[in-house]
């Protein structure tokens, strides 16, 4: 390109290959240049040699030269370095494809030493967890053992003080029945006593105006003993009627919940009962117990105080190192023993498949939660709003073991989620998934914990 520019400047001008022409003011020859300028040497002999006569072998190389100066044989001589220079660059995309390949397998065998060495550090990290799992196991094994000897211990210990209690009682009432005999029968010999003693009979007077007094004599004294013996019979089914009466205040009220030696110390204050009242019929009396008069607003009370009420639930706790909004928190409220998840419908449905329909969104949020049922077991229950909407709505079935409420009308799927949070049982953990603010804080309220409907649609899609 360079000899065809300088002929257009040479006097007289030497006219370039009308071929190289139109490159002839290119800065930066394209590569059509190179197929226009071969043209032009082969179509045009003078041009060849003028160009051969302004460069040289070296400048052009050796097939550049036979090109322009093309001496006898020159195309077989060219054909022979076109052959060579191909194999030198086969040679040359040989060793390359070989470095390559040897550069390729020393990266692959470091990937497999990393990966071996990975693998190493997992097995051992598994091999960790495998013990401290067995160890956890072993403790938890014999933590349940001692809690149930310290049952069993309780319920021993229990026992011996509910029978203590009997006897303390029983005591009390043997105690008061010997106090009542005793009363009675020194009353008996206080009116025996005081019987004047027979007499020798005299003349008898003019006038009687009061009959004869009874003597006193052997009949008097087996009289004494006869109604000795009708006095302790009568104290003895007094007390077997009290002990009866007693056992049912009991069994309708609880044992007194003041400790038994208070219970015999206030026996012992009171005051003896009165022969009239250990003479009285049984039926006259009036209906105590060992507590006091039993009337209609006395208060039942057990051996320790009021009744229990019923228990309040809370919040199951998380493992250490677990974040209540995490991933991991989710899958481990999943797996709780008896965990009921209360699922708020459309504020989960809305958030996972937004621009759904509403029915494809439930059709959906109950195909997913059935499957974490199959993977976890947990008691899944799903509440939308509006029993009356005109949307169709999925059919539980026995197959489907996912329980889908609706919320009546005029009642929103909140309030069914918040009162069904009361009504579960609480030895049952209950997980309430929902974003709603007022769901979560009357549910943590009731002792529920909370998820996130992020959370659970997270826990979903694992």
């Amino acid at each position: 390109m360079a000899v065809a520019r300088a002929g257009e400047d040479d006097v007289p001008a030497q006219a370039a290959p009308v071929a190289l022409r139109p490159f002839l003011h290119f800065a930066k020859l394209p590569p059509r240049a190179l197929v226009a300028a071969r043209r032009a040497l082969d179509g045009d002999p003078a041009f060849r040699a003028r160009v051969a006569e302004q460069v040289s072998a070296d400048d052009v190389g050796p097939a550049g030269w036979l090109l322009l100066t093309r001496p006898p044989g020159w195309e077989d001589e060219l054909e022979a370095l076109a052959r060579r220079a191909d194999e030198e660059r086969a040679v040359v995309d040989e060793q390359r494809a070989e470095d390559g390949a040897r550069r390729r397998l020393g990266a692959a065998e470091g990937a497999a030493r990393r990966a071996e060495e990975t693998a190493a550090a997992a097995r051992a990290e598994l091999a960790e967890a495998t013990s401290a799992l067995s160890e956890e196991r072993r403790a938890r094994r014999a933590a349940t053992k001692e809690a149930a000897e310290l049952a069993r211990r309780a319920e021993a210990l229990a026992a011996e003080r509910d029978q203590a209690r009997a006897d303390a009682e029983t005591l009390a009432a043997e105690a008061a029945a010997r106090r009542e005999l005793r009363t009675a029968a020194a009353e008996v010999a206080d009116v025996a006593a005081a019987r004047p003693p027979r007499s020798e009979p005299g003349p008898p007077p003019a006038v009687v105006a009061t009959p004869p007094a009874p003597t006193a004599g052997p009949g008097d004294a087996v009289a004494r003993r006869e109604s000795a013996g009708a006095l302790a019979s009568a104290a003895d089914a007094a007390r077997a009627l009290s002990d009866a009466l007693a056992d049912a205040a009991r069994a309708l009220a609880g044992p007194p919940p003041a400790p038994v030696a208070a219970a015999a110390a206030g026996s012992r204050a009171q005051p003896p009962a009165t022969s009239g009242l250990a003479a009285a019929p049984l039926r006259n009396r009036p209906h105590t117990s060992r507590r006091g008069p039993l009337g209609p607003d006395t208060p039942l009370r057990g051996p320790l105080g009021p009744r229990p009420t019923a228990p309040t639930r809370t919040a199951a706790p998380l493992p250490p190192a677990i974040f209540e909004e995490s991933l991991e928190a989710a899958e481990h409220l999943a797996r709780l023993p008896g965990v009921v998840f209360l699922v708020d419908g459309y504020n989960v449905s809305q958030a996972g498949w937004p621009g759904t329909p509403i029915a494809e969104q439930r059709r959906r949020l109950v195909d997913a939660l059935a499957e974490l049922v199959a993977r976890t077991g947990a008691d899944v229950r799903v509440v939308f709003d509006g029993a009356d909407t005109a949307e169709p709505q999925p059919v539980p079935t026995t197959a489907r073991s996912v329980r889908v409420t609706f919320s009546p009308p005029d009642v929103e799927a909140d309030d069914v989620i918040v009162a069904e949070v009361g009504d579960i049982p609480a030895s049952r953990p209950v997980v309430v998934a929902s974003s709603d603010r007022r769901v979560r804080d009357e549910s943590h309220a009731r002792g529920a914990n909370l998820l996130r409907s992020s959370q659970l649609l997270a826990l979903l899609r694992r």
